[in-house]
């Protein structure tokens, strides 16, 4: 007959440790040989708990202050350190487009062809073969020239516009039929003119007394502004005739208009558009409340209105600095696209809105912040913090720029 024999309980507990003995808050099985679980970090994301504990809440909550404070220092200096060299770098690039564009305007006034800055072989007009006859080649010359000799070779001509960064307004862009193709008299002929394509340079701006020297571009929208001070599309450019409008900002990408305030009546400014150079006088700086008349209409006098916000950092008022031409104006052309259609203004190009195009990328990179966050997070209870930021680093450092980019639309143009 066996016999067993039963521990008493001091031995029971002595070989078999709370720690080891199954309980109904244990989430996993024990091992075959009775040996206790390793108890899982706090930190370990992998740790099942039914409920954070306090700990853990104020953990994560300062893991999330950490980062909304990490975030918004980096966009304080996004703001004031990143986009001032955006700026300078979209000047010099601006530079060399615009005197492209001025040898083409000294070409034209010289009488020459725009041969050499627009790169055609031939502009040469005739019909070349009469059995074949093909359509001159155009591109880069002066479009009424250019649709009045058409029209006597017995084409029928109709026109359209558009935008160029290389060509002054007036010129062809382009035929189509393009130049070179067969096509006997009395074709359709299309003649696509240039107008004046938001950003491209189209003047430089020079204010001595306040140590301004900028390309100015053509818009005004948040966009364009990054770039540079802006040219407002509804107005004629600078030296011709009319109220010549130009938009800058205040506090970032390089804040132009900075030290706008400080220019005083009688001081001169200098605006040189496509190679002519014209000169003004300040006449009146004035800060324009709401409800004020604005400064963007039109009158009799030849003028340069400077527009930016008032007071700095904030767009509730205007800053505006109103300048007397000096002399005749270069024509009597009121529009800055005296050829082509009718300007459709954007809301954030009037200077006090912000640019509603830049919600959706602005949510879109917001979230892929936060989920990089996330991650990074993640990782780096995994592994260490060498390995961690070299990874996470990359992404984090593109994401973050591009989310700080479309906050900075959100912003009134000209702050």
């Amino acid at each position: 007959m066996s016999t067993f024999v039963v521990d008493p309980p001091d031995e029971q507990a002595r070989q078999f440790p709370t720690s080891a003995r199954p309980s109904e808050t244990t989430t996993t099985t024990d091992r075959p040989d009775h040996t206790p679980l390793p108890e899982r970090s706090e930190n370990d994301p992998d740790r099942v708990t039914s409920t954070p504990s306090r700990g853990q809440f104020k953990r994560r909550l300062a893991y999330a202050l950490v980062s909304f404070g990490v975030v918004s220092f980096g966009f304080c200096a996004f703001l004031y350190v990143v986009t001032p060299i955006i700026n300078l770098r979209s000047q010099r690039s601006l530079a060399g487009e615009l005197q492209k564009r001025i040898d083409i305007a000294a070409a034209l006034a010289s009488g020459a062809t725009t041969e050499a800055p627009v790169g055609q072989e031939d502009f040469s007009f005739g019909l070349g073969d009469p059995e074949r006859p093909e359509l001159p080649k155009l591109t880069g010359e002066l479009a009424a020239d250019a649709i009045a000799e058409l029209q006597e070779l017995g084409y029928r001509v109709t026109t359209a516009f558009e935008p160029s960064r290389t060509l002054i307004p007036g010129l062809v862009t382009r035929t189509s039929p393009a130049g070179g193709e067969v096509a006997p008299p009395g074709t359709d002929v299309t003649v696509f003119v240039s107008t004046l394509a938001p950003g491209a340079s189209i003047a430089t701006l020079t204010i001595e007394r306040i140590g301004v020297s900028e390309i100015v571009i053509e818009g005004t929208s948040s966009q364009d502004l990054m770039n540079g001070p802006g040219h407002y599309r509804d107005s004629p450019l600078p030296g011709h005739a009319g109220n010549a409008i130009v938009f800058g900002h205040r506090t970032i990408y390089g804040a132009p208009f900075r030290r706008l305030h400080e220019l005083e009546p009688g001081d001169e400014i200098k605006v040189s558009t496509f190679g002519a150079e014209a000169v003004y006088d300040v006449v009146e700086v004035k800060v324009l409340e709401q409800g004020d008349p604005d400064v963007l209409e039109q009158d009799d006098r030849n003028i340069l209105t400077l527009v930016t916000s008032s007071p700095p950092y904030q767009s509730s008022d205007r800053l505006a600095v109103i300048a007397e031409l000096r002399g005749e104006p270069l024509s009597n052309s009121r529009r800055s696209n005296e050829v082509g259609e009718a300007i459709v203004l954007k809301p954030d190009e009037r200077g006090r809105d912000w640019d509603p195009a830049a919600w959706a990328p602005a949510i879109i990179w917001g979230e892929l912040l936060i989920a990089g966050i996330y991650l990074t997070r993640r990782i780096r209870a995994r592994y260490s913090a060498p390995n961690t930021w070299l990874l996470a680093a990359p992404p984090l450092t593109v994401t973050s720029f591009l989310f700080f980019e479309s906050i900075a639309r959100l912003f009134p143009s000209t702050i």
